[in-house]
């Protein structure tokens, strides 16, 4: 379905140019889910504004590697012909749905242009739309449609601009930190749902997060990012029961856990994400890496092969 090789975005800015995304490899398969976690400042979201032709060009670009989508290089593409793309075969769920909606029009009328330019007849547009807001499990869609959003919850508006995603049936569903700002049982219920309608469409689902716990629930696959790069890449119960990369180890550390006993306190990752325009030579990492050695301070380290479908970008493994 999804075959990203190399991808690079630069961002062009008064202190330079800028990498967000780094040398990115993707594949995801129709019906198959992806999780790609890290934290906040490492490339997540401007993947997949890259991936959906989003960035703002200029000053954002993407600068080498190739998007294939069913077969076809997405880069090659016309706003025009992306416009084409967006919504039919691939969607996007944004990060926050306040600002994803669009206060002064209605429920309704948001869901109705979510169906296309020319839906059809009014009457059979608002049938479904009402199916799309009971399938995403809001109660009363009639009386939604004429809510606007500031009159919804926080996990209802989600569920809002999820039904805006799936209204044309999707091959491709790219959802940004969909439970950002949710309190735990609404981010469960959201969870649930993508992976209900990702089973029942079929559709391929990549799903950005910082929340660990998100991802090990909705996702078959991990890609970890940092930096602009992703560090390691596997199974989800490959990497949640053995995270490999340094990186990787540390967010898994700094969990909290029922088996620490009496321990109050959690692990964290010294330092912080480098600056993009301040980026230290060679392993981006090794700034914070307790394992890093004089070949991570100079070399940026190719992804390894380590077992069926498993790879990490790390120095540690290369004669492993």
């Amino acid at each position: 379905m999804l075959r990203v090789r190399g991808l690079r975005t630069e961002l062009r800015t008064p202190r330079g140019d800028l990498v967000p995304v780094n040398r990115v490899d993707v594949e995801l398969g129709q019906g198959r889910s992806l999780g790609v976690v890290g934290e906040s400042g490492c490339g997540k979201s401007m993947l997949a504004l890259s991936l959906m032709g989003l960035i703002p060009d200029p000053p954002a670009r993407i600068t080498a590697g190739e998007i294939l989508f069913k077969g076809r290089d997405l880069r090659g593409l016309s706003n025009k012909e992306f416009r084409k793309i967006r919504g039919r075969d691939m969607a996007m769920i944004f990060q926050e749905p306040m600002t994803a909606l669009n206060p002064v029009l209605s429920v309704g009328k948001q869901v109705r242009e979510a169906l296309g330019p020319e839906p059809g007849n009014r009457l059979h547009v608002d049938d479904q739309v009402q199916t799309l807001l009971g399938r995403v499990g809001l109660p009363e869609p009639k009386r939604l449609m004429r809510a606007y959003p500031h009159e919804l919850s926080g996990g209802m508006r989600q569920r809002v601009v999820i039904a805006m995603a799936l209204a044309r049936g999707p091959d491709l569903v790219l959802a940004d930190e969909p439970t950002t700002a949710l309190d735990a049982t609404v981010q469960s219920r959201i969870i649930d749902l993508l992976g209900d309608l990702q089973r029942e469409q079929g559709a391929a689902l990549l799903l950005i997060s910082h929340d660990l716990g998100v991802v090990a629930r909705a996702c078959e696959r991990v890609a970890v990012m940092y930096a602009g790069s992703m560090v390691e890449k596997a199974g989800a119960r490959d990497l949640f029961a053995q995270p490999l990369h340094p990186y990787t180890r540390g967010l898994m550390d700094s969990l909290p856990s029922l088996s620490r006993g009496g321990e109050t306190s959690l692990s964290v990752i010294p330092g912080q994400v480098p600056d993009l325009a301040a980026m230290p030579r060679g392993c981006p990492f090794h700034p914070r890496c307790a394992e890093a050695m004089q070949r991570c301070r100079t070399e940026f380290p190719p992804m390894l092969g380590k077992g069926q479908d498993r790879e990490v970008r790390c120095w540690l493994y290369e004669r492993a």
